[in-house]
């Protein structure tokens, strides 16, 4: 697993509130910069509205001003999946407004579990996806 909380990503003089950060916030933020190739003063959001949870359920939501997320040139997909799977999170990304695309982060635990609570790595990942294909329902004739 990488560790993206040593880099100062999350200082003050990004912007980013300190009061309520914990190493998986930091982790989190750490992801998105690096996804990006920039410096969270960079990063197309607003800190100050981020949204950061404690426990029992940790979770960092950003929205972020993108036009969308591509897998090879401008890979911010590629590198936000590759990096939530390296650290063990779970990312969701959903549409938040116009121009606006909203991340949400939750920490898991690497490897086995039930499905709530665990995360695979990108090599189970790229496993499953190319394993044989789920049975699907039989088609019933019409009739």
């Amino acid at each position: 697993m990488l560790d993206a909380s040593h880099e100062d990503h999350c200082s003050r003089w990004s912007g980013i509130p300190q009061q309520s950060l914990t190493l998986f916030h930091r982790q989190a933020i750490g992801i998105i910069c690096r996804s990006m190739r920039i410096g969270p003063w960079n990063v197309p959001t607003n800190w100050d509205r981020m949204i950061v949870q404690g426990d029992p359920w940790p979770m960092l939501k950003a929205h972020i001003r993108t036009s969308g997320l591509a897998t090879y040139d401008f890979d911010y997909l590629t590198r936000l999946v590759i990096g939530a799977h390296d650290n063990a999170i779970r990312l969701e990304i959903s549409p938040s407004g116009p121009g606006l695309l909203c991340l949400r982060m939750w920490p898991r635990c690497p490897g086995d579990g039930d499905v709530m609570s665990r995360h695979p790595s990108i090599e189970k990942a790229i496993a499953d996806y190319r394993g044989p294909p789920a049975l699907l329902p039989r088609e019933t004739p019409h009739g």
